[in-house]
C-alpha cells in the first residue's frame, strides 16, 4: 500500500494513494492444485479450478471458474430480474533468471451471458446481455544491478459489450467493441535513503464498434507520459516525495503535474 500521492507515477486517479497487488509465487519445485463447488440461494452455483507450480525457474499459474445466479427476491419479497452465466480464466506464466531478472506472461478472459430488468429495479421487462473482455500482457524485468532495476510492460486489452441485443428497437441498447495497447519502460534506483523512480507510460484506445453512433467507430485515443519521483527517508518514520509528471493526450493537449507528499 502506497500511502498518500502516487500521482507522478500512476497519473490523477492515484492522488490519495495506490494499492499494488502482487500475486503469490510459487516455492521452487512445488506444485498444487485446488478444486471447489458452492451452492447458494437462488440458483446459485460456483466452480473452481486452481494449479499452481514451480521448477527450474519456470513458474505459473491457472485459474478457471464459473459461476451462475437466477433471479432473487429483494427485502418486500418482489421478485427482481437477474441473470448470470459467467466464465473466468487466468493463467500465468513466467521464468525467473539467476541474475534476479525475470520474465512474466498474463493472460486473463472474462466472459458473461447475464440479464437485467430493463428499467430499474421492479421492472417485469427482461434485457438480456453480454460481455466478453480479455487482456494480455508481457514484463520484463531486468535487474541491472543490486540498486538498479529497469522493467518493460506490454499489454492488449479487449472490451465487448452487447447490451439489451433481445430487443434491436429498445433505445437502451449498447452495444461497443473497444481494443487498448499500451506499453511502459521503468528505471528505479534504491540507494541507502532514497528511492528514484523515472520512466514513460503510453497507451491507445480504439473504438472497434459503437451501436447508434457510426462516427465514434474507428476513433482512437493515446496518452504519452513521462514521470520522475523521488521518495527521501530522512528518518526512520518520516520521507519527503517530491515527483513530476508529463502528459500529451491526443484530445486534451499537454498537461504538467507536479506534486510533494511529507509522510
Amino acid at each position: 500500500v502506497l500511502k498518500g500521492s502516487a500521482s507522478a507515477l500512476y497519473g490523477s486517479d492515484a492522488q490519495g494513494g495506490v494499492i499494488n497487488i502482487i500475486t503469490r509465487h510459487p516455492k521452487n519445485g512445488e506444485v498444487s492444485s485446488s478444486a471447489g463447488l458452492s451452492v447458494g440461494s437462488f440458483d446459485g452455483e460456483k466452480y473452481h479450478l486452481y494449479n499452481e507450480g514451480s521448477k527450474d525457474g519456470w513458474f505459473w499459474t491457472v485459474e478457471a471458474q464459473k459461476q451462475l445466479q437466477g433471479n432473487f427476491e429483494d427485502a418486500h419479497g418482489d421478485t427482481v430480474i437477474n441473470h448470470i452465466n459467467s466464465k473466468a480464466l487466468n493463467m500465468k506464466l513466467g521464468k525467473d533468471f539467476d541474475n534476479g531478472s525475470s520474465l512474466v506472461l498474463n493472460y486473463q478472459k472474462y466472459k458473461m451471458d447475464y440479464a437485467r430488468p430493463q428499467e430499474g429495479s421492479f421492472s417485469t421487462v427482461r434485457d438480456d446481455g453480454t460481455k466478453d473482455n480479455d487482456r494480455i500482457s508481457l514484463q520484463y524485468k531486468e535487474q541491472i544491478s543490486r540498486q538498479l532495476v529497469n522493467q518493460i510492460s506490454l499489454y492488449r486489452n479487449r472490451t465487448v459489450f452487447n447490451d439489451a441485443y433481445n430487443d434491436p428497437e429498445s433505445y437502451n441498447i449498447w452495444n461497443m467493441e473497444m481494443n487498448t495497447v499500451g506499453a511502459s519502460d521503468q528505471l528505479t534506483y534504491e540507494g541507502k535513503n532514497q528511492v528514484v523512480t523515472g520512466g514513460i507510460d503510453y497507451y491507445k484506445d480504439k473504438i472497434d464498434k459503437y451501436f447508434g453512433t457510426p462516427e465514434m467507430t474507428g476513433k482512437h485515443v493515446s496518452n504519452t507520459a513521462f514521470y520522475l519521483q523521488d521518495i527521501w527517508n530522512m528518518t526512520s518514520r518520516g520521507n519527503l516525495t517530491p515527483g513530476i509528471r508529463f502528459d500529451h493526450h491526443s484530445a486534451f493537449g499537454n498537461h504538467t503535474t507536479p506534486s510533494i507528499t511529507l509522510g
